[in-house]
């Protein structure tokens, strides 16, 4: 069984949707149409099974993202920090966040423009694609338990962070 793959949980719940559909139309039990379906995707799933196991190796990244418990910095500066008891480096953040992240560039003021407009408003969807794909690169670490219980409010979390910061404010 292949175990690099991930599926988010809302592609889930729609092939969970999309089973019961071929349930009524094939007329198969329940187990042989989710079965169908994780095949069918064309992703290598073998079973419905081998689908959820991949859902659930994501699900502590999509769980941190619907939280705001993720901090990203500078790939050039997050390699340097190493993963403890309090931030966890997590590369399925940016697959579970990718959304987020791409709406946070899109609406983010672009340096280069004279008329400081968002990149969504000064570069046209080609080169806003090519822009976050190529530039727009972070190292992403969820807040474990320890550090939301340590550091209980915005004002405590954000000084955490600044720590591990190379521009404190």
């Amino acid at each position: 069984m292949k175990n690099n793959i991930s599926i988010d949980t809302t592609s889930v719940n729609k092939l969970k949707k999309h089973a019961k559909r071929i349930k009524k139309q094939k007329n198969v039990t329940h187990s042989e149409a989710l079965d169908l379906v994780a095949k069918e995707l064309g992703y290598g799933f073998e079973n419905w099974h081998h689908l959820i196991v991949s859902n659930k190796n994501i699900r502590p990244a999509e769980e941190a993202f619907n939280k705001g418990c993720v901090v990203g910095f500078d790939i050039k500066d997050g390699l340097d920090i190493v993963s403890d008891e309090l931030l966890i480096q997590d590369s399925l953040l940016e697959f579970a966040g990718e959304k987020h992240i791409f709406d946070a560039c899109c609406n983010t003021i672009n340096p280069d423009d004279p008329k400081e407009r968002t990149f969504k408003e000064s570069l046209s969807p080609e080169d806003l694609e090519e822009y976050f794909r190529e530039d727009y690169s972070f190292w992403y670490f969820r807040l474990s338990e320890k550090a939301l219980e340590q550091y209980p409010t915005i004002k405590k979390m954000l000084n955490f962070v600044l720590e591990y910061s190379y521009f404190p404010q």
